[in-house]
């Protein structure tokens, strides 16, 4: 027989009762086997929010490493002739004037310098990224524990972005007067805001 409890008080009930005499609430009555299914649904529906915090980094993490793949800056135009020119984020350029069409590293020291250290910190940062995730998704590791890395991660993951963007008009005055923001600086943003998502919900 299962002994009655208040759904609100917590104290035993009899069984002909229809309202809690301490607490003065009524049809708030709860077997203690209904009390503890409710509170093991609760567990499982926070455990398994929780057990999935790791996806946000990870996808973040591979986005960021994506966008290497695709131009960090664009621009296409038409005069006379054609003219087309693509910058990846660690130096390699393509431009096209008319038919004629170049392809490979920048010459310059500062400009590889730049595109350099911005692909380093977006390589190392999605990597630690994947690797802390994956800790949490063995559970090795929970995510409160890995929560100020993935923030600190998220964070370098941006600035490589905005760094590489700054240098480049620096480098190159009115460079984003010309040029137009391609995926591969847009992606290590996304990814530093999905890591710091994680980083935030995690508890």
């Amino acid at each position: 027989m299962n002994e009655k409890y208040c759904g609100k008080c917590g104290r035993p009930l009899q069984e002909e009762w229809t309202s809690c005499p301490y607490c003065g609430v009524e049809k708030r009555v709860q077997s203690l086997q209904t009390q503890q299914v409710q509170q093991e649904i609760n567990t499982n529906e926070k455990k398994s929010f929780e057990d999935y915090i790791w996806v946000l980094p990870i996808i973040g993490a591979l986005i960021s490493l994506l966008a290497l793949l695709f131009p960090s800056a664009t621009v296409e135009l038409t005069f006379i002739i054609s003219v087309e020119a693509r910058i990846w984020m660690w130096g390699y350029v393509y431009t096209r004037v008319g038919l004629k069409k170049e392809s490979g590293f920048g010459t310059e020291l500062d400009f590889m310098t730049v595109c350099m250290i911005s692909t380093l910190l977006v390589i190392i940062s999605a990597i630690m990224l994947i690797i802390s995730a994956n800790q949490v998704r063995e559970d090795n590791k929970t995510a409160y524990q890995v929560k100020k890395q993935w923030l600190i991660l998220g964070i370098i993951l941006i600035f490589a972005s905005i760094f590489w963007g700054i240098m480049m008009d620096i480098l190159a005055s009115g460079f984003w007067d010309t040029f137009e923001i391609g995926f591969g600086l847009i992606g290590p943003l996304i990814g530093g805001v999905l890591a710091i998502i994680g980083s935030l919900i995690s508890k």
